[in-house]
């Protein structure tokens, strides 16, 4: 789970990619390998595919997408701030009384 721990990928000769937690990062502790809770890196061998290597950056991609979405939605949660989407913003504007209008009076009153 690559949302767990940044990680940096190093394509090796013979056939060998090295995957390891980024610097200043170790592996999560909730990992299922035998390095949880170092910075070892592991050691991959693959038969030569270009396939797999852009598979993995790209798993490595969608987990830092993940653990930044994550990051922002602990960070609205502590602001107290909760996301909407389109419909249910119509739909809480819809009961916000227009400033213009005479008969909606004052709005802090």
């Amino acid at each position: 789970d690559f949302s767990r721990t940044p990680c940096e990928l190093f394509v090796l000769e013979g056939s060998r990619l090295l995957l390891q937690p980024a610097h200043g990062f170790r592996w999560n502790s909730n990992d299922q390998h035998s390095s949880v809770g170092t910075n070892q890196p592991l050691m991959l061998k693959y038969e030569q595919s270009r396939e797999l290597k852009e598979r993995l950056r790209q798993h490595i991609a969608f987990g830092r997408d993940l653990r930044a979405s994550r990051k922002q939605r602990d960070s609205e949660r502590l602001l107290g701030l909760v996301s909407v989407g389109p419909d249910e913003l119509a739909e809480e504007l819809d009961k916000v009384e227009d400033p213009a209008d005479p008969k909606a009076g004052c709005s802090t009153c």
